[in-house]
């Protein structure tokens, strides 16, 4: 009986260095990979992984490649830090660093399906590796950034810093793929769509327009990216973050009668008539 692909990627790891240690299996009723297999875990430490990541590889289905930052981000840099990595995260080819806004623990993460059904591809292995060196190379470029952010956040662009505090998070970047997400949202306050991430420049929260997919469960746009054509076999709902500022109590202010004075005067009230005299008693009748 051949060897598993799990087992092959292990091996393939070892060779190149890395001290690879297997988790117990996870049965596959509990797998979030889908399908029917379980879900083999593997943490990997070795050449290239930084130690400021702890990095772990999961084979089901799926391959997924997730590396976390072992310092998290205060509440007040979580913003700073987000708008860093979104702006690296235009310039990668495969896998997205993330940050949960709710307790700063930054992720690399990249993943690939290895199935058809219950085939496997057979490309499988050739497409683990190509994507393994991709990560690895990205945590080797953009630790001491992310590093350096984590313990001095720089200062927020001020088209972010303005918009309201409890939704604005920091998203784009500080290069030129980023500046082009800004030309399309200038001017004013944007939208800021909190933990919501483009499908297609991987921008998170995603700033300006959100534009959802009208057909797939869960597929959202950003303006740039649906000007460009992204995604395009689709139509999208276009969804803001802002409301009205129309009142609708001043127009009914409006519609309301002016003053009282317009309408007839009451009538008076009748006065009462007087109540009758009592009438006079009789005299007394003389004595005979």
């Amino acid at each position: 009986m051949g060897q598993s692909l799990s087992g092959k990627l292990g091996v393939y790891l070892k060779t190149k260095g890395y001290v690879v240690t297997h988790r117990p299996s996870i049965p596959p009723s509990s797998s979030t990979g889908g399908g029917g297999g379980p879900v083999e875990i593997y943490d990997v430490n070795g050449p290239g992984i930084d130690r400021l990541w702890s990095t772990s590889l999961r084979v089901s289905d799926y391959i997924i490649i997730t590396s976390v930052c072992s310092i998290k981000a205060t509440q007040a840099a979580i913003k700073s830090v987000n708008w860093i990595i979104t702006g690296i995260n235009f310039t990668l080819v495969i896998g997205c660093f993330d940050i949960d806004f709710r307790d700063g623990e930054i992720q690399l993460r990249a993943s690939l399906p290895i199935k058809i059904g219950k085939e496997q591809l057979p490309q499988a292995e050739v497409i683990f590796k190509e994507t393994w060196g991709r990560h690895v190379a990205t945590l080797s470029k953009y630790s001491s950034e992310i590093l350096q952010a984590l313990l001095n956040p720089p200062p927020l662009p001020s088209f972010i810093s303005t918009t309201n505090s409890r939704d604005s998070g920091g998203s784009g970047s500080s290069g030129s793929s980023g500046s082009s997400h800004k030309d399309v949202h200038s001017g004013g306050e944007q939208d800021v769509h909190v933990q919501v991430t483009c499908d297609g420049c991987r921008m998170r929260p995603l700033v300006g327009v959100r534009y959802k997919c009208k057909v797939c469960d869960d597929y959202d746009l950003c303006s740039s990216c649906k000007d460009k054509g992204v995604h395009n076999h689709h139509s999208f709902t276009s969804m803001s973050t802002k409301k009205s500022s129309s009142s609708p109590s001043s127009s009914k202010s409006s519609s309301s009668p002016s003053s009282s004075s317009s309408l007839p005067a009451p009538a008076p009230a009748p006065t009462p008539a007087p109540a009758p005299a009592p009438a006079p008693s009789p005299s007394p009748a003389p004595a005979s």
